[in-house]
């Protein structure tokens, strides 16, 4: 018996939905960023913020883009199949009912709780008073955000369920865009400062579960959800939800781990990180979250078509077409180290054009291209775990990813440990690049590995991938220095970094072509194929 996925080209045409989707929500994302650098800089302020902000970030991570859903997507994407729809409203109807119980609770508990909390996680925030008041308020506003969350990852799940990615896709545009008018228009006509942010990350959220409920409402009616508190199947799926988080937010986890280092060094350093991360974000939201919450309910649909049957214990079964998944394994490769190639290539320019203004001066902005040369290196095997742990999830397998996490939080305590004192906020973005390497390193090679990949064609994909990116680096790093140079005007460092994307993108196909040809026609094929079955489908409509 063979694991073939169903869903064929379509994936092609999702994962394209989805990732101009995410594309959307990264550029108001650093635009975004962009306006909060302008106007509160690397100062105490913004570093009380972004440390303040990071567990609601990683809350959002794991709820609003997909990440929890991994222990959701399968139960309701089974129960669908399986003509079960009642049960899958019932599940879902159940879901909202928990969240909105223990949202209340934690928002009682927050608010009451929050000085003392923030004096535990920060202690040094105890030397600085105006500081300390500063995070408290921080906490205390955007504690609903966390309970709008909630209601945003069921719906979430239950419409990628029915492969409907268009509308959680627009969840995360709407919230940025928020932000950035909250920022703008409540800072400079009320004067509350960062609070402005808050206030934004809140309506955001709720904003964003708003816009998500006429398509969900009529699909739960027409389901005839039957309501059990204690649902079987909410239990049966929450009962995986640990592995799924340590497994697929590895590097969220182990950047708020890093900042929690960084807060030692002084709260300008947490600010530094946050912006060198954001940097991060773009090409891993683009290339790993897409690609992974597009083919989960892939997965998840042939386990119960009976074409697949993961076991850990007795082994599992070989994907249909291995020769095929190579070829998508390359351009995973490809995709990683291009990025990171890019991002090591324009790093440092990049950061000047986007973050140097205001009151971002030039000191915060050469530490942050610092900083984001170290994570750079770390980039593909953040993409690759992001992955291959959803892969994992969807085949049942959730032990592994959970491993391969747990050895990856351990790597980064103890090299963050080790690092931080002898190269600062430098040393603590490397610790986060080295963890990353180890656990997508126990993903793909690992006897329970699903796909059976031989050694030989993993390492030879890599290599081939690698080659072409460190080529195009150089091609690129000299390009750079030229197109955008330091004396240009913020308009002619903008124009050079188009041309170095559009040279980058050009050199990779030409590289491409070369040097994996094989890879080549198989995408040129899927491609084509896609295409002529688009057209069919309008024509028919």
């Amino acid at each position: 018996m063979v694991i073939k996925l169903s869903g064929g080209f379509g994936l092609y045409k999702s994962t394209f939905v989805l990732g101009l989707a995410t594309l959307a929500s990264r550029i108001l994302g650093l635009i975004r960023d962009m306006v909060i650098a302008s106007l509160f800089g690397a100062s105490i302020q913004a570093g009380v913020f972004f440390l303040v902000f990071r567990p609601f970030d990683l809350l959002r991570k794991l709820l609003a883009e997909g990440i929890m859903s991994i222990s959701l997507v399968p139960t309701l994407t089974r129960q669908i199949q399986k003509g079960e729809e009642s049960k899958a409203a019932g599940t879902i109807i159940s879901a909202l009912l928990w969240v909105g119980v223990s949202g209340t609770i934690l928002i009682a508990a927050g608010y009451a709780a929050a000085p003392i909390l923030l004096q535990i996680a920060v202690p040094t925030l105890t030397q600085n008073p105006q500081a300390l008041a500063l995070g408290i308020s921080l906490i205390r506003m955007m504690l609903p955000y966390a309970v709008c969350l909630g209601f945003s990852c069921v719906f979430m799940a239950m419409l990628h369920s029915v492969n409907n990615f268009s509308v959680p896709g627009a969840g995360p545009v709407i919230f940025n865009g928020i932000i950035i008018l909250c920022t703008i228009l409540l800072d400079q006509f009320m004067g509350i400062g960062i609070l402005a942010v808050a206030a934004g990350v809140f309506l955001g959220g709720l904003v964003q579960v708003c816009i998500q409920l006429p398509w969900v409402l009529p699909k739960l009616v027409s389901w005839r959800p039957g309501l059990i508190l204690l649902n079987p199947h909410l239990a049966s799926a929450l009962k995986g939800f640990l592995p799924c988080v340590a497994g697929s937010a590895a590097y969220q986890i182990n950047i708020l781990i890093a900042a929690l280092f960084a807060s030692f060094l002084d709260l300008e350093s947490v600010g530094i990180l946050y912006f060198a991360d954001r940097l991060i974000q773009f090409p891993l939201a683009l290339i790993g979250s897409t690609c992974a919450t597009v083919l989960l309910p892939a997965i998840c649909a042939a386990s119960v078509e009976k074409r697949q049957v993961p076991s850990p214990q007795k082994g599992t079964e070989p994907l249909e077409n291995t020769k095929n998944l190579i070829h998508h394994f390359f351009f995973l490769c490809l995709l990683s180290t291009a990025a990171a190639a890019g991002l090591l290539a324009v790093g440092k320019p990049l950061v000047f054009l986007l973050f140097y203004h205001g009151s971002f001066g030039g000191k915060a902005a050469s530490q942050t291209a610092e900083c984001l040369a170290f994570l750079s290196l770390g980039l593909w095997a953040y993409i690759g775990n992001r992955i291959f742990a959803s892969l994992y999830h969807g085949m049942g397998i959730t032990r592994l990813p959970l491993y391969a996490a747990l050895v990856s939080f351990a790597a980064n305590i103890a090299l963050g440990l080790f690092l931080w004192k002898i190269m600062g906020i430098k040393g603590i973005a490397f610790s986060v690049s080295i963890s990353a390497m180890t656990g997508c390193a126990i993903l793909v090679f690992s006897p329970q590995n699903p796909w059976k990949f031989h050694a030989g064609q993993v390492f030879l994909s890599a290599c081939r991938a690698v080659f072409i990116s460190a080529i195009m680096f150089f091609f690129i790093h000299g390009a750079a220095r030229h197109l955008m140079d330091m004396g240009l005007t913020r308009t002619g460092m903008a124009a050079g970094l188009a041309a170095c994307v559009i040279a980058g993108i050009v050199f990779i196909v030409a590289g491409t072509c070369c040097i994996a040809g094989e890879d080549t026609l198989f995408l040129i094929t899927a491609t084509g194929r896609l295409g002529m079955k688009s057209s069919r489908s309008a024509h028919d409509q």
